[in-house]
């Protein structure tokens, strides 16, 4: 079964409106959804903002509802100028770059201790059948603050992190250690920039309507074709 984490209710609302036969149901202060999503059983999960949050959605979605592949969907800053608000953007790996350990053990920045490689990947038969439908394949910058921070752009951009959001990082690492699929689709919001933040505010709505077309797509790489 696929479980569903969006962080706000404006990111989960295009799907929930795509859901029937919906049971809600809320626990530790998360609001979830079962039901149908284009005739496939699905868990969608608001979890609220930030990284605890979004993998504590994750966690219930594979250990109370029985999920066993895990979509990250929302929104997300574009780090990498090339990309436009509006566009759809599919994770192939995320890294927590505000993880920080170097200080006290000479460790690479956004390294966590239980893992090989600071990006971790998300599953790769869904990004490779994204990237044969011509959408865009990305890394993942997660963090926990929404500021913009010069020297942050830089690290990311040396690290090859095309966006940034405050969930995936954090969902990839505890469905990694679970043994559960992993995906990641968003749109571009805002650039990470000096005027982030009044992009988001101003172009949140329209990001959103632009993910929501791909939820079929999504249903179909997941589930296969019927």
């Amino acid at each position: 079964m696929l479980g569903i984490v969006c962080a706000m209710a404006s990111e989960a609302k295009p799907v929930l409106d795509l859901m029937t036969d919906v049971v809600p149901q809320s626990f530790a202060k998360k609001q979830f959804y079962l039901g149908n999503l284009l005739g496939k059983k699905v868990v969608l999960c608001v979890s609220d903002i930030g990284k605890v949050n979004s993998s504590m959605g994750a966690i219930l979605c594979v250990q109370k509802f029985g999920a066993t592949t895990i979509a990250n969907f929302g929104v997300v800053g574009a780090i990498d100028p090339s990309l436009k608000i509006g566009d759809v953007v599919v994770g192939k790996s995320a890294m927590q770059y505000d993880f920080d350990l170097s200080l006290p053990n000479g460790i690479d920045r956004g390294q966590l201790s239980n893992f090989d490689d600071k990006h971790i990947s998300l599953t790769q038969k869904y990004v490779d059948e994204f990237a044969k439908l011509g959408y865009k394949i990305c890394r993942i910058a997660t963090t926990d603050a929404f500021r913009y921070n010069a020297d942050n752009v830089a690290y990311c951009r040396e690290c090859d992190l095309a966006v940034e959001d405050m969930e995936m990082g954090a969902i990839a690492q505890v469905c990694t250690l679970l043994g559960v699929d992993t995906l990641s689709v968003k749109s571009v919001s805002n650039m990470v920039d000096s005027n982030g933040a009044d992009e988001f505010n101003e172009m949140e709505h329209d990001a959103i309507s632009c993910y929501a077309k791909v939820i079929p797509q999504v249903i179909e790489v997941v589930y296969g074709k019927n």
